[in-house]
């Protein structure tokens, strides 16, 4: 009875401490497409995305990590908004449908209040976890 309780107060010790532990980032394999206003569409393929909860960052195929801003248990939402430039996205969870925009900070807030906007950019895909080569 002894050395079942020791093995129960390891086993519960264990699980506690994997639900603090800090949590690896993600790899995703992302395709899709990427299109500029101005200049025409770009293929994603094989592209890789990472999730990084702990640092709170997502960073999409062809672009620099973005700050996380919303998770729930069907998505994750990311995004920025700077003085010139906001960008905002989203990655559904369940089926992996990537989507992002970017476009001037003056149209996010017209597109706030349900006037007309212009995207700079906006991407759509699929990302699915990569698989570790060795």
């Amino acid at each position: 009875m002894k050395g079942m309780k020791a093995v129960m107060g390891l086993g519960l010790g264990l699980a506690l401490f994997s639900t603090v532990a800090s949590a690896s980032p993600i790899t995703l394999i992302c395709t899709g497409s990427l299109t500029f206003a101005k200049q025409g569409s770009q293929k994603i393929e094989s592209e890789t995305a990472i999730v990084d909860f702990d640092a709170g960052s997502f960073k999409p195929p062809l672009y620099p990590a973005l700050p996380i801003t919303r998770v729930d248990e069907s998505s994750v939402s990311f995004g920025n908004e700077r003085a010139d430039v906001s960008t905002q996205g989203g990655l559904d969870r369940i089926s992996g449908s990537l989507w992002m925009n970017v476009m001037s900070t003056a149209d996010r807030k017209k597109l706030g209040v349900g006037k007309g906007a212009q995207f700079m950019a906006w991407m759509s895909g699929k990302c699915a976890p990569a698989k570790r080569m060795f």
